[in-house]
């Protein structure tokens, strides 16, 4: 009895200490070291998510920290300690979104959109590519739990373009993260009816797919020659696409480099002969 009164006297001193610092963070907007603060609370504690998620005014306040920086983006203005506040907040979005009842309030209010702007930016510095992956992050966290409301409605906005075109030209470690998001749609089945719709569309992913195996096999990178392989390997659950990539394979993967390759990781391997198995 003690014990219990113990515990629910500690658990209320957490509740107003985490409740004076939303306040603190929503009310002193210039103070980075209390957001900073938030993030690493919610990152040792995710299941406080919901209650800062419901904190007065939290939601507006962490949209209007996405939606600030779009006008400085690529002035000398976005400085080191504006792109770190932007990256606090984008983590911790991460976090928040992985909560399911936040997941769909999320999505209606439109936010993904505002997040959007940080996949479209053709900088390749070291800081605006941190965003980006941060901004990705948040986007996986979204589709993680196979949701199929959350996927029904991410799928109809541009996220898809988008995810392709970073696939295409982004760095390593954005394409990776990028064809794994894109995995995670094509991985519920309406989102693989949409990807597989038209010729058309399908075309534009094959496109994008076997550019990243080319890319692979000039950076000698078997992660994204994987992903490459599970991506085919999943649309060709579609009879009319086994029969495309059939009569047309798609020939980064079958050159002598991607071969070498592929044979120097057992999963690789494996992933290769699942798809050639497939389509042969």
């Amino acid at each position: 009895m003690a014990n219990a009164v113990k515990n629910d006297k500690c658990d209320e001193s957490q509740r107003q200490r985490l409740s004076d610092l939303c306040a603190s963070v929503v009310s002193n907007p210039k103070e980075t070291s209390k957001l900073d603060e938030l993030f690493e609370r919610l990152k040792k504690s995710p299941g406080m998510a919901l209650e800062i998620w419901r904190y007065d005014s939290m939601p507006i306040f962490l949209l209007q920290e996405v939606v600030a920086p779009y006008m400085i983006l690529s002035t000398s203005k976005f400085d080191e300690r504006e792109c770190h506040r932007l990256y606090t907040v984008l983590n911790i979005l991460q976090i928040l979104v992985s909560e399911p009842k936040i997941k769909k309030v999320f999505v209606d209010a439109r936010f993904p959109y505002y997040i959007y702007r940080y996949l479209v930016m053709s900088d390749s510095n070291s800081k605006h590519e941190t965003l980006r992956i941060s901004a990705l992050g948040v986007i996986a966290s979204l589709l993680q739990n196979g949701d199929q409301y959350i996927h029904k409605q991410l799928k109809t906005t541009e996220v898809v373009p988008l995810l392709l075109k970073i696939v295409d030209l982004g760095s390593e470690a954005s394409q990776l993260l990028s064809a794994n998001i894109f995995g995670l749609i094509i991985g519920n089945d309406d989102g693989l009816n949409y990807a597989c719709q038209t010729f058309d569309r399908f075309s534009a992913i094959n496109l994008m797919f076997n550019s990243l195996a080319s890319q692979a096999v000039s950076l000698g990178s078997t992660r994204l020659i994987k992903v490459a392989l599970r991506i085919y390997i999943r649309l060709c659950a579609k009879p009319h696409i086994r029969a495309l990539l059939s009569s047309k394979k798609p020939d980064g993967l079958f050159t002598d480099e991607a071969s070498l390759l592929i044979a120097s990781d057992g999963e690789c391997k494996a992933l290769f002969k699942t798809f050639t198995n497939l389509i042969c």
